[in-house]
This record gives C-alpha cells, sequence and structure tokens, in this order.
C-alpha cells in the first residue's frame, strides 16, 4: 500500500506499517480531537474502497459508514480521525479517467502484471514503483482540485 502526504510517497509492505503511519499522522495532526466545536479529521481518497476495507476494517476503530450496500463503503469515518472517501466510486472513473478528466499532472502509463504472484517481501521494480506511485499521487492530485474547487470555496 502506497501514501501520499504532503506529495511524499510512502510504500508500506504490511498492514501493520500502515497502521503506524495512519497513527503517526493521527497524533502529530490532533485527529479526532474536538477543539472549538470542531472534530479535526483529515480526507484520505482510497481507488477501490471495498477492497482496502475489507483489510482496514481490523485496524480500526469506525464511527461512521456511508456505504452503498454492506460491503461497499463509500465514506468511512475512523474514531482516530481519518474520513476515507472512495475516489473511484465518488468520480465514477478509473484512476487514468481520473487524470484525464481533471488534468492531473500525473497519468497512468503501463499496467501492473497482475499475473505476478506478489507477498509483502517481493520487490517492486523501477517500473512498478511508479505504477503504484502514479496511483496515489493522482489521488492526492485529485484531492487538491476537489480542496481548491470546493472546499476552499465553502462548498464542502
Amino acid at each position: 500500500m502506497q501514501i501520499c502526504v504532503n506529495n511524499i510517497i510512502i510504500h508500506c509492505n504490511k498492514w501493520e506499517q500502515v497502521k503506524k503511519v495512519f497513527d503517526l499522522i493521527s497524533t502529530r495532526m490532533e485527529l479526532g480531537q474536538i477543539i472549538n466545536n470542531k472534530r479535526y479529521i483529515a480526507r484520505v481518497w482510497i481507488a477501490n474502497e471495498a477492497f482496502e476495507f475489507s483489510f482496514m476494517n481490523q485496524y480500526f476503530k469506525w464511527r461512521n459508514i456511508f456505504a452503498a450496500d454492506m460491503r461497499k463503503p463509500i465514506i468511512a469515518e475512523t474514531e482516530c480521525g481519518f474520513m476515507y472517501q472512495d475516489a473511484l466510486y465518488i468520480s465514477g472513473a478509473s484512476l487514468e479517467s481520473l487524470a484525464e478528466t481533471y488534468n492531473t499532472p500525473t497519468k497512468k502509463t503501463h499496467d501492473l502484471d497482475y499475473s505476478k504472484m506478489r507477498i509483502s517481501s517481493t520487490p517492486l521494480t523501477d517500473k512498478e514503483l511508479y505504477y503504484t506511485s502514479a496511483d496515489v499521487r493522482i489521488l492526492a492530485e485529485f484531492n487538491d482540485w476537489i480542496m481548491i474547487n470546493y472546499v476552499d470555496n465553502g462548498l464542502d
């Protein structure tokens, strides 16, 4: 799993690493805290949240979940202050289409070889690292577009 924070890509091979990253972010940013009657949260865009949620479900305590059905969360908020949103469901587009539609600087250039068996210790080639980094970079750039065009204009 890859995480993009302030345009820095963090590659994690195990869910325990992902949990540590989110715990650190939550603590440093005081997420989940209520200050001046406002609960501080961080938006996290996920491609195919239904798939990721099946793994995330065991690592986080959930506060609110809005779903299309039992196994298809669209927005899921944790107790520790993260709001996970399914970019593909909300936008109705693939990552490749998302990059084209919102004219993000990062574009998808190739696909990952899904016939290759991978485990947490499988090293990624430079081409595979670019591919996985592009995924989260496109989501981060999509978030920037949403923030500029909606949130900064009070349309949140």
